[in-house]
């Protein structure tokens, strides 16, 4: 029992004991705080009106990383060396990439799903079975809601971007379809820049698919087509920014878009 006792009471092992006791310490408010961090963090992502699957993916990455960055500075105060441990980890990460392709294609499939937008949160997607409305998408996978609200499906990110999906969602493209035949005007060569130049300026008309614009001279009168897309969502808004072009055409040339 005494040799127990001052075993314990080494300066060594006291040194230890302390230093596993804050290193715990640390991590548990580190863990905490990262939690707490990334409430804030949302909050800013969401009234800086951010994609929804953009803020889930970020969120997921960024948490990633600071836990990462909490788990190496702990290691360092406990006397390890971070800099091998640094390297170790780049090695290792490279090593798992090559024995889990499918986890790197996962990643790399979400990264496309941020930047190019094929599927949103919130959208109701069809495809493979899998039906449901998408609610996160993060670094690996995604995941889709069915009708039944007590389950959850969990698809890799790959499958997302390799299949073929039926969509509904806000953010689906409508177009609006504007003929017009007016009498002539000595201004005419000036009216497709000018209508370019305010569709271009527009904040809800979409460039991609590009606007058409076409300006035709008939025998008597001048034939004028305005075809022109934007996103469900913006609906209202479109058609106000449509409206108001219509309404400055008309003013500076006296022709009239209905």
């Amino acid at each position: 029992m005494s040799n127990l006792i001052s075993f314990l009471f080494n300066s060594t092992v006291m040194f230890w004991l302390e230093r596993i006791f804050f290193a715990g310490l640390i991590l548990f408010i580190g863990w905490w705080l990262i939690n707490r961090l990334s409430k804030v963090y949302l909050v800013f992502f969401q009234k800086a009106s951010l994609d929804k699957g953009l803020i889930s993916f970020f969120d997921s990455v960024i948490r990633f990383l600071l836990r990462l960055l909490l788990i190496v500075g702990i290691l360092d105060f406990l006397g390890f060396k971070t800099t091998s441990i640094v390297a170790a980890i780049g090695a290792s990460f490279i090593a798992i990439g090559i024995s889990l392709k499918d986890s790197l294609v996962n990643v790399v499939s979400g990264i496309i799903l941020i930047i190019n937008k094929p599927v949103h949160v919130g959208d109701y997607i069809d495809f493979d079975g899998v039906k449901g409305t998408v609610v996160k998408i993060e670094m690996l996978f995604s995941f889709v809601q069915p009708s039944e609200e007590d389950k959850i499906i969990v698809v890799p990110n790959s499958k997302l971007i390799s299949s073929n999906i039926l969509r509904k969602s806000e953010y689906n493209w409508e177009s609006i379809k504007i003929y017009e035949e007016v009498l002539p005007n000595s201004k005419v060569k000036d009216f497709k820049k000018y209508l370019e130049k305010e569709i271009f300026l527009s904040k809800n008309i979409l460039q991609i698919p590009a606007p058409e614009i076409n300006i035709e001279n008939k025998e008597d009168k001048i034939g004028i087509t305005l075809n022109l897309w934007y996103e469900s969502q913006n609906k209202k808004e479109a058609q106000k920014e449509i409206d108001e072009i219509k309404e400055k055409f008309h003013k500076k040339y006296d022709v009239k878009l209905s």
